[in-house]
Protein backbone atom coordinates (compact mmCIF):
# COMPACT_ATOMS: atom_id res chain seq x y z
CA UNK A 1 0.00 0.00 0.00
CA UNK A 2 1.47 3.48 -0.81
CA UNK A 3 2.05 6.09 1.80
CA UNK A 4 1.12 9.32 2.12
CA UNK A 5 2.72 11.86 -0.04
CA UNK A 6 5.23 14.03 2.05
CA UNK A 7 3.46 17.00 0.98
CA UNK A 8 0.26 15.77 2.31
CA UNK A 9 1.97 14.80 5.68
CA UNK A 10 3.48 18.42 5.79
CA UNK A 11 -0.12 19.69 4.87
CA UNK A 12 -1.49 17.94 8.23
CA UNK A 13 0.91 19.31 10.88
CA UNK A 14 -1.82 21.96 11.30
CA UNK A 15 -4.50 20.00 12.04
CA UNK A 16 -4.91 18.31 15.84
CA UNK A 17 -2.83 14.95 15.87
CA UNK A 18 -6.70 13.03 16.40
CA UNK A 19 -7.76 14.25 13.10
CA UNK A 20 -4.77 14.26 11.01
CA UNK A 21 -4.92 10.40 12.16
CA UNK A 22 -8.80 9.78 11.82
CA UNK A 23 -7.62 11.24 8.30
CA UNK A 24 -4.81 9.08 6.68
CA UNK A 25 -7.23 6.45 8.09
CA UNK A 26 -9.59 7.39 6.07
CA UNK A 27 -7.26 7.52 2.85
CA UNK A 28 -5.57 4.40 3.34
CA UNK A 29 -9.83 3.17 3.75
CA UNK A 30 -10.14 4.21 0.36
CA UNK A 31 -6.93 3.21 -0.85
CA UNK A 32 -7.40 -0.61 0.35
CA UNK A 33 -11.11 -1.01 -1.85
CA UNK A 34 -9.41 0.86 -4.70
CA UNK A 35 -5.89 1.03 -4.75
CA UNK A 36 -5.26 1.41 -8.25
CA UNK A 37 -7.06 4.69 -7.63
CA UNK A 38 -4.90 8.25 -7.97
CA UNK A 39 -4.84 11.06 -5.10
CA UNK A 40 -5.66 14.90 -6.06
CA UNK A 41 -4.21 16.34 -3.32
CA UNK A 42 -5.66 20.10 -3.43
CA UNK A 43 -4.71 22.44 0.28
CA UNK A 44 -6.33 25.38 0.63
CA UNK A 45 -5.33 26.78 3.80
CA UNK A 46 -8.48 26.26 6.37
CA UNK A 47 -9.10 22.32 5.12
CA UNK A 48 -6.76 19.57 2.97
CA UNK A 49 -8.95 17.66 0.40
CA UNK A 50 -8.00 14.57 -1.54
CA UNK A 51 -10.17 13.01 -3.83
CA UNK A 52 -10.00 9.97 -5.65
CA UNK A 53 -10.28 9.04 -8.92
CA UNK A 54 -9.46 6.64 -11.49
CA UNK A 55 -8.75 8.99 -14.52
CA UNK A 56 -6.30 11.58 -12.71
CA UNK A 57 -8.84 13.99 -12.97
CA UNK A 58 -10.93 15.77 -10.79
CA UNK A 59 -14.31 15.46 -12.39
CA UNK A 60 -14.19 11.63 -12.35
CA UNK A 61 -13.75 11.42 -8.65
CA UNK A 62 -15.65 8.84 -6.41
CA UNK A 63 -14.47 9.85 -3.35
CA UNK A 64 -12.86 12.66 -1.11
CA UNK A 65 -11.50 12.98 2.55
CA UNK A 66 -11.48 15.90 3.82
CA UNK A 67 -9.93 17.79 7.11
CA UNK A 68 -11.72 20.49 9.24
CA UNK A 69 -10.23 21.21 13.27
CA UNK A 70 -12.51 18.91 14.31
CA UNK A 71 -13.79 15.90 12.14
CA UNK A 72 -13.07 14.17 9.20
CA UNK A 73 -15.40 14.31 6.21
CA UNK A 74 -15.34 11.11 3.98
CA UNK A 75 -17.05 12.51 0.86
CA UNK A 76 -18.75 10.62 -1.83
CA UNK A 77 -18.95 13.05 -5.24
CA UNK A 78 -22.02 10.62 -6.46
CA UNK A 79 -23.37 10.19 -3.20
CA UNK A 80 -26.74 11.02 -4.46
CA UNK A 81 -27.25 7.93 -6.30
CA UNK A 82 -25.76 5.88 -3.73
CA UNK A 83 -27.81 3.21 -1.72
CA UNK A 84 -28.23 4.89 1.78
CA UNK A 85 -31.07 2.97 3.40
CA UNK A 86 -30.41 4.39 6.85
CA UNK A 87 -30.15 7.70 5.37
CA UNK A 88 -26.77 8.71 7.12
CA UNK A 89 -25.38 10.36 4.35
CA UNK A 90 -25.35 14.78 5.01
CA UNK A 91 -25.77 17.00 1.92
CA UNK A 92 -28.15 18.48 -0.38
CA UNK A 93 -26.70 19.36 -3.52
CA UNK A 94 -27.37 17.49 -6.62
CA UNK A 95 -24.26 15.17 -6.57
CA UNK A 96 -22.14 15.04 -3.57
CA UNK A 97 -22.95 13.78 -0.05
CA UNK A 98 -20.58 13.08 3.14
CA UNK A 99 -20.00 11.44 6.16
CA UNK A 100 -18.80 13.42 8.93
CA UNK A 101 -16.18 11.21 10.51
CA UNK A 102 -14.86 11.71 14.48
CA UNK A 103 -13.43 8.64 15.40
CA UNK A 104 -12.03 5.51 13.97
CA UNK A 105 -15.22 3.88 14.91
CA UNK A 106 -17.24 6.01 12.54
CA UNK A 107 -14.87 5.41 9.50
CA UNK A 108 -15.08 1.15 10.32
CA UNK A 109 -18.65 1.53 10.76
CA UNK A 110 -19.37 -1.61 8.02
CA UNK A 111 -22.23 0.76 6.94
CA UNK A 112 -19.16 3.29 6.08
CA UNK A 113 -16.91 0.92 3.92
CA UNK A 114 -20.43 -0.61 2.26
CA UNK A 115 -20.71 3.19 0.80
CA UNK A 116 -17.35 3.61 0.17
CA UNK A 117 -16.94 0.28 -1.60
CA UNK A 118 -20.31 0.82 -3.64
CA UNK A 119 -18.71 4.35 -4.94
CA UNK A 120 -15.61 2.74 -5.86
CA UNK A 121 -17.81 0.09 -8.14
CA UNK A 122 -19.80 3.36 -9.52
CA UNK A 123 -17.01 5.30 -10.23
CA UNK A 124 -15.95 5.81 -13.65
CA UNK A 125 -12.96 3.21 -15.29
CA UNK A 126 -11.30 4.18 -18.35
CA UNK A 127 -10.77 0.82 -21.06
CA UNK A 128 -7.00 0.85 -20.04
CA UNK A 129 -6.50 1.14 -16.72
CA UNK A 130 -4.08 4.78 -15.55
CA UNK A 131 -0.96 4.97 -13.76
CA UNK A 132 -1.87 5.63 -10.42
CA UNK A 133 -0.76 9.23 -9.25
CA UNK A 134 -0.38 11.48 -6.49
CA UNK A 135 -1.00 15.12 -7.54
CA UNK A 136 -0.55 17.84 -5.42
CA UNK A 137 -2.15 21.09 -5.58
CA UNK A 138 -1.67 23.89 -3.02
CA UNK A 139 -0.62 25.43 -0.70
CA UNK A 140 -2.36 28.13 -0.80
CA UNK A 141 -0.46 31.04 0.03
Amino acid sequence: MRGPSSELLGSLERFPGAIATLFLSSRQAVLTIAPECSELVNDVGYTIAVNFTFTHSFANAFAHVTAYKDHVNLGFNRGAELDDPMSRLKGDGVSVRHLSLRSEADLNDPYTMTLLQQAADQAYRPLEALEPLTIVKGPAT
